[in-house]
This record gives C-alpha cells, sequence and structure tokens, in this order.
C-alpha cells in the first residue's frame, strides 16, 4: 500500500510536469502510473474512469472478472488535463450547452489531439484495450469519447443515474437538455441501470447515439446478492438525507420556473417539518440508533442543525443521532430496521436487502400527478410525516410483499437474481477482448 502511495504520488506530478511541457508521452507514462493495477492478472487491460461510488462497481468487475485487467483512475485527472489543455476559454461551457456553441471549438480540438495520441501510448506502455466510464455527460468525457473514436479505442459507459419517475419521462425531456447534456454519446455499449433508463435514452431527440443501450443493472449492488444482508436484523433507522428540490427539479410544477412561485419555499418548510419528527423521534428513542447520511452534507445540516440544537437542549444531547458523510449504503443499510429514502438508488438498495422503506411525504404538494417510485407498487408505498407513523412503521413486525418488492428490484435495477457485474463483464468480454482471451 504504501509503495502504491509513492507511485500515485509521482505520476500525479509527473502529469503536471506533461502539461507544463504539453507532452502526450509523459501523460501516457504520468495515467499509467496512476492507474497502478489493483489486478494484474488480467489478459486485457482497460482503464476505468470512476468518480464517487464507482470506485465500487470498479472493484466488484475486477472480482468476478479477473481476465479484464481493470486499471482504475479518477475522472479527476482528465478534468485536470482539460482545463490545462483547453485553457481559460472554457469559461462559461457546461454539459448542457458543450454541443449548442461553437465558442469553444478550437479548445475542445487541443485537448482532443492531446488525448489522442496519449492514448495511442498507452496502448504501447500497458497493452491498453479499452475503457470503461462512469456516466457521459461529463465535460472532460465528451472529446475523450471522440479520441476514442479517432483511435479506434473501445469505450464502454456504466450509466449510474438517470433513475427517474418513470411516469415523469415527459418532464425529464424538457428538463434533461437544458440542465444536464444535449449531444453526442460516442461509445460502443452504455450499460444502463434498467429498461425504463436505456428507453429514455434511446427515445431521447436531444441524444444522438449509436452505442448498443444494454440494461444491466448497477455492478456494486451485486454485494446486497452476494452477501447475508437479508438475514441480518438491524435496529437502526437510517435516513439517506433527502432535498425535495433536487427530487423534484424536473418536474413540470418546477422546471422551468415553479408554477406556484411559493412552491419550492413551501417544499423546504415542509420538509424541516420532517426532519423535525425524525429527531424528535431520535430524542425519544435514546435506544434506538438513527443515522442520517447526507450528500452533501451542507445542504443537510442547514435544515436540521437550529432542530437538533433544540431537541439537545431539551433531551440532555441525543447520544444516538449520528450525521455522516461518510460509509457505504450497505453497510448502513445491514444495521437499518427501516430505511427513509425519497426516489433513489438507495430506494431499490434498501428492498433488495429487504428493509422497509418509508417515503417522506409530499403528497399534497403533487395531487394527481406522480412523484414517488411506488405508483406502479402500492402495497410498497408507505409514506411519512407524523411521529405516530414513524414509531408505527418501526415496530412493525410484518414481511414486506415478497413479490412486489422483486418486481420493484427487478424494474430498478434490471435484475434481482444475476449479478450485474457478471452481466457488465460478459458483454465486455463479448464486445472487446474475446480475441485476447482465447
Amino acid at each position: 500500500m504504501k509503495r502504491l502511495r509513492l507511485v500515485h504520488r509521482a505520476a500525479a506530478r509527473l502529469l503536471r510536469l506533461s502539461l507544463a511541457f504539453s507532452s502526450p508521452l509523459l501523460a501516457a507514462l504520468a495515467i499509467a502510473g496512476l492507474s497502478w493495477p489493483r489486478n494484474r492478472s488480467g489478459t486485457a487491460t482497460f482503464l476505468a474512469i470512476y468518480k464517487d461510488q464507482f470506485e465500487e462497481d470498479v472493484a466488484l468487475l475486477s472480482q468476478v472478472a479477473p481476465e479484464i485487467g481493470l486499471r482504475p483512475i479518477s475522472l479527476y485527472f482528465f478534468k485536470q488535463i482539460f482545463r490545462s489543455v483547453a485553457g481559460r476559454s472554457l469559461r462559461g461551457m457546461t454539459e448542457s450547452n458543450y454541443y449548442s456553441s461553437g465558442d469553444w471549438d478550437q479548445a475542445k480540438r487541443r485537448y482532443r489531439r492531446f488525448l489522442a495520441p496519449t492514448l495511442r501510448h498507452l496502448r504501447r506502455l500497458i497493452g491498453l484495450r479499452g475503457i470503461i466510464s462512469c456516466n457521459f455527460n461529463y465535460i472532460a468525457q465528451q472529446e475523450l469519447a471522440e479520441a476514442c473514436r479517432e483511435i479506434g479505442l473501445p469505450l464502454f459507459v456504466i450509466l449510474k443515474e438517470g433513475m427517474i419517475v418513470p411516469e415523469r419521462q415527459a418532464d425529464w425531456y424538457r428538463y434533461y437538455p437544458g440542465s444536464y447534456f444535449s449531444g453526442r454519446i460516442a461509445a460502443q455499449a452504455v450499460f444502463t441501470p434498467n429498461a425504463y433508463v436505456a428507453r429514455w435514452i434511446s427515445e431521447a431527440p436531444f441524444i444522438e447515439t449509436n452505442a448498443q443501450l444494454i440494461p444491466a443493472g448497477i455492478p456494486r449492488t451485486d454485494a446486497y446478492k452476494t452477501s447475508r444482508i437479508r438475514e441480518r436484523h438491524g435496529n437502526s433507522l437510517l435516513v439517506f438525507a433527502f432535498d425535495p428540490i433536487f427530487s423534484f427539479r424536473y418536474f413540470s410544477e418546477m422546471y422551468p420556473t415553479p408554477a406556484d412561485p411559493a412552491l419550492p419555499q413551501r417544499l423546504r418548510e415542509h420538509t424541516r417539518l420532517l426532519y423535525r419528527t425524525i429527531l424528535e423521534f431520535a430524542a425519544s428513542h435514546p435506544n434506538v440508533p438513527v443515522v442520517i447520511k447526507t450528500k452533501p452534507r451542507s445542504l443537510v445540516e442547514k435544515a436540521i442543525q437550529p432542530i437538533v440544537d433544540e431537541l439537545r437542549s431539551h433531551h440532555n444531547g441525543i447520544p444516538n443521532l449520528v450525521v455522516t458523510n461518510s460509509g457505504h449504503a450497505i453497510d448502513l443499510i445491514a444495521e437499518a430496521r427501516v430505511v427513509i429514502a425519497l426516489n433513489s438508488t438507495t430506494v431499490a438498495e434498501a428492498l433488495l436487502a429487504r428493509r422497509r422503506v418509508l417515503t417522506p411525504d409530499f403528497s399534497e404538494f403533487f395531487l394527481g400527478s406522480a412523484w414517488h417510485y411506488f405508483h406502479q407498487f402500492p402495497s410498497l408505498l408507505q409514506t411519512v410525516r407524523t411521529l405516530e407513523e414513524l414509531e408505527a412503521a418501526m415496530a412493525r413486525d410484518d414481511e414486506l410483499p415478497e413479490a412486489e418488492a422483486k418486481a420493484f428490484v427487478e424494474r430498478q435495477l434490471a435484475f434481482d437474481d444475476r449479478l450485474a457485474s457478471e452481466a457488465v463483464a460478459g458483454d465486455i468480454k463479448r464486445m472487446a477482448v474475446s480475441d485476447a482471451l482465447q
């Protein structure tokens, strides 16, 4: 481990030097060092460009397909190259306007012309056979994809977003091109979390792609299937911090401008009341661990800190309350009895572990319209607003409806029994590395 840190530190310095001298060869040597392989048994080498939790997906892919030699590297380093090569002319560029203006064409060409020889050098230095990347819409990925296409290097994308409320696809189409992405996906294949995400990409009029769209699930969720988490009986209340402004950002009621100008403020006030309910539960049930997993932490602390301070003054502190921005979802869910989450991947993860999921109640703001994941699975829907409802949910001992829980997970994560990492690795071997593995 110490040797690995030293290699990475030296490689990071070398990358800065390569940019100072505009040297693709030095950049390739730096990337080779920064992606020093954890698994060196593979016969076909792939860079695995990760961000956030995608590193967990890479780790699982390495385990189930050791013949694919994955060399993980953070997307941060490609952003560093882009900023340095493209220069100050990038001001004002976003994912949503990347293709809509010609103002940055020269900067983009400089970046692509630097990347193409860098990738060629990597082919020679480490036997690079392709790239596996998280998502497709980040600015630094666009010309990387074009450089891969230019030199004939396979690019595979594992998409880790887009799990919208299915009934809100039309709203998503209005929102996505103006706020996230409108352009080309230059990849050999895009592995999506589920079939409906693949469908919205294929039907999106603002996305151009010849990539195969393959519903495959999310590799990191395989840990729920291979562990004995369903047999564990946790006792905590786990809250994946929710921000309705973000969760509902693409709803027609919110975008491009709120139909009711007061709606954002009403949602914030309602959210503070829901957090108060959770914190009152923690204060009145000192033997029950209450964990609030935040992302980002500052937003949630702003909403709950005044409530925490008030309740602590009346209850001699709340020692059973933990507010944290660290820890893996699977470890937290394993210790939970009940999970509170709103329209995120963690909803499906909790049900995959067969934990009861409570949905924060925002029904009064979207009367008659879909606003949560469970419209097609009514027996799984349990909303929470009051302390009494939360206490009743924590006290329930009945089993979840197994058939509906399984159907929900299959819809959200593509498969329930088959391992997503095996599906992804199998398709990559079939499409890119079969010759090398024979």
